[in-house]
C-alpha cells in the first residue's frame, strides 16, 4: 500500500517523503533545540520554508480517492494512543501521516527527532533522550503505557532502570531495545 503512496506523493511533491507528524508539530519548532542543527546556522536556511505537510483526514479531499482511503486507514492505525509517538511527547499532538522536506529531514534527525516505525516511515516525536536520566524516565513512561515489557527487554534495561548504569552507551542500548519493542502491529 505504501509504495503506491510513495509513487503518488513523489509525483506531487518530489522533494518530500512520507512520515508521521504530530498535528501540532512544525519543522521550525522541532529545530529550535539550541545548537543542534548545523544547517540551521546557514544564512539561507531561515529564508526557506520547510513545513511539514499534514495529511490528516481533513486535508485529503484534494487527492485521488485511492490515496485518500489509504491515508485514512494508516491514520486510523497511527492514531492509536498506545503508539509511542502519540505519548512520548504529547505537546506535539496526535500523529498522522504527513510529508517532510527531504532537505530538512537530516537536520531533524541530527537534532534527535524521528524514530523508525513499522509503517516504513519515520515518526517525528521530538528530541530523543540524551542522558541516562532522560532514558530512564521515558522507558518508565513507555512501560506505564504499554504494560510490562518483555523479559529480554527488561534484562537489557535492568541497570538503566535501577540507576546502576552511568554509561550512556548502555542506556542507549536499553532505549533502542525498548523502541524496537514498540511495534503497533505486534500487540496482543
Amino acid at each position: 500500500m505504501q509504495s503506491l503512496l510513495y509513487k503518488h506523493f513523489y509525483g506531487v511533491y518530489p522533494s518530500y517523503e512520507l512520515c508521521l507528524v504530530g498535528d501540532k508539530e512544525s519543522v521550525r519548532k522541532d529545530l529550535q533545540t539550541p545548537s543542534c542543527c548545523k544547517d540551521c546556522e546557514k544564512p539561507d536556511f531561515g529564508s526557506k520554508p520547510h513545513p511539514f505537510i499534514h495529511l490528516g483526514d481533513d486535508e485529503l479531499q484534494v487527492y485521488p480517492l485511492v490515496q485518500q482511503l489509504q491515508i485514512v486507514e494508516l491514520n486510523r492505525l497511527a492514531l492509536d494512543h498506545k503508539n509511542i509517538w502519540n505519548y512520548i511527547n504529547p505537546s506535539l499532538g496526535n500523529h498522522t501521516m504527513g510529508l517532510v522536506d527531504t532537505s530538512v529531514a537530516p537536520s531533524l534527525e541530527e537534532c534527535g527527532h524521528g524514530i523508525s516505525t513499522n509503517f516504513g516511515v519515520v515518526a517525528y516525536t521530538g528530541p530523543q533522550p540524551s542522558t541516562c536520566k532522560e532514558i530512564r524516565t521515558k522507558v518508565k513512561l513507555i512501560e506505564a503505557n504499554a504494560g510490562t515489557l518483555p523479559a529480554e527487554t527488561l534484562a537489557s534495561c535492568a541497570n538503566t532502570l535501577h540507576n546502576k548504569s552511568t554509561s550512556l552507551k548502555e542506556c542507549m542500548k536499553c532505549w533502542n531495545a525498548v523502541l524496537q519493542e514498540q511495534d503497533p502491529n505486534n500487540r496482543t
